[in-house]
């Protein structure tokens, strides 16, 4: 995916569900882009799909993003932040629109972890995130996401 071209749709117009559904393709491929290419460069193109992509997932009427301190810790590293909505996007499209907030907010945090190991050197060491890849490696992430989600 890194080195593919992407085309940043110009001044879209958001007022209706169909609005949403049509950049549904759009979307997801500016969410691959934007986590295979690396954070440290195309800066300015990164810019131009984050904000597509916010534009497009704080407005969609069908999906339900959830933001909380202690499911999403990494919140003061824009780019993670912005992954983990992207990760939690992707998996509902991809999966019949589910809102499922356990299934969706570990696609997420999975999501920002690939993410992070690909772009650690760029980002520097974040510990919020390093606690969620040894929760990974010890099988105990989903447990640990579910109980963020309760509580």
């Amino acid at each position: 995916m890194y080195g593919q071209e992407i085309e940043v749709p110009v001044n879209p117009v958001f007022e209706s569900e169909a609005d949403y559904k049509a950049y549904e393709t759009k979307v997801l491929e500016a969410i691959d882009w934007a986590a295979y290419t690396p954070v440290n460069t195309e800066t300015d193109k990164r810019k131009k799909v984050n904000a597509f992509l916010l534009e497009w997932m704080s407005g969609t009427p069908y999906i339900d993003i959830v933001v909380s301190d202690g499911l999403v810790p990494y919140m003061e590293h824009p780019e993670c932040f912005m992954v983990f909505m992207s990760g939690w996007t992707k998996y509902s499209l991809t999966h019949n629109y589910t809102n499922n907030e356990l299934d969706c907010a570990l696609a997420g945090t999975e999501h920002v972890i690939i993410f992070y190991e690909k772009n650690k050197s760029a980002l520097g060491k974040i510990g919020s995130i390093e606690k969620l890849i040894k929760l990974q490696k010890k099988g105990k992430l989903k447990n640990y996401i579910e109980k963020q989600l309760e509580g």
